[in-house]
């Protein structure tokens, strides 16, 4: 499948297979929208790689069982 200029929104970003999927997609060409909830340590290190890919991104950072956020 081609992701290039497309843009993907990937919750879990975090997670070890959240990792997997958005570094694959840094390297396909695709934008990336970025959900996390609690692991900024995590997030810190997937965004330097995402830099090195020069992948364009955005981050959310929510609890989607929370209403309120």
């Amino acid at each position: 499948m081609n992701f290039k200029n497309k843009t993907v929104l990937l919750t879990g970003a975090t997670s070890a297979l959240g990792q997997e999927i958005a570094l694959h997609l840094s390297k396909t060409g695709a934008k990336l929208i970025l959900h996390y909830n609690n692991s900024n340590t995590k997030m810190e290190a997937l965004e330097e790689i995402l830099k090195e890919n020069r992948c364009e991104y955005k981050v959310i950072k929510a609890d989607f069982s929370n209403r309120d956020e």
